[in-house]
């Protein structure tokens, strides 16, 4: 059965392109996308790649950084920034639960660590 989620694709492609390619989960509710549609697009095979907890990398690719800002003594680059919002703590205490209730169902973490 496939089912369909209604969102704002004009303002999420908009602000996709002005963060290259990643975005936070608010941003993406903000945009009508559902928590389950959210769950669905950030599993192992989905289309979606978990940065950090609440924060989410829509291309396949790496992001793009253009080298122009490389370039500048104006600008710092701080990718894990997005990891210290209140946020992105109670998205991370939320996996940690589903992680654990998953591994005490199963016997497998819902998601896994590879080393």
């Amino acid at each position: 059965m496939t089912r369909t989620t209604q969102y704002d694709h004009a303002t999420l492609a908009k602000t996709l392109d002005g963060q290259l390619y990643v975005v936070t989960r608010s941003q993406a509710l903000a945009c009508g996308l559902t928590p389950g549609a959210l769950r669905h697009r950030t599993q192992p095979d989905g289309p979606w790649r978990t940065l950090l907890p609440g924060v989410y990398l829509v291309d396949a690719r790496e992001p793009n950084v253009p080298p122009r800002l490389f370039a500048l003594d104006n600008v710092v680059l701080a990718p894990h920034v997005a990891g210290s919002t209140h946020e992105t703590w109670d998205e991370a205490s939320a996996l940690l639960v589903r992680n654990l209730d998953h591994f005490f169902t199963t016997g497998r973490p819902l998601t896994p660590v590879t080393l």
